[in-house]
């Protein structure tokens, strides 16, 4: 998975919380459970060369 999703997360969260469609309790446990998430993060750089 692309170390992008990270932001990708993060600015969805971002804009729920500011549309007042979340909680900033919500979007902490959600931006938690993000980082918890046991997957391998990649750059971008292998990608492009791949």
């Amino acid at each position: 998975m692309p170390h992008l999703l990270d932001i990708e997360v993060l600015s969805a969260l971002r804009g729920l919380v500011r549309g007042g469609a979340l909680g900033l309790d919500r979007a902490g446990e959600a931006r938690r459970a993000c980082a918890d998430l046991t997957i391998t993060r990649y750059g971008r750089r292998p990608l492009l060369t791949a």
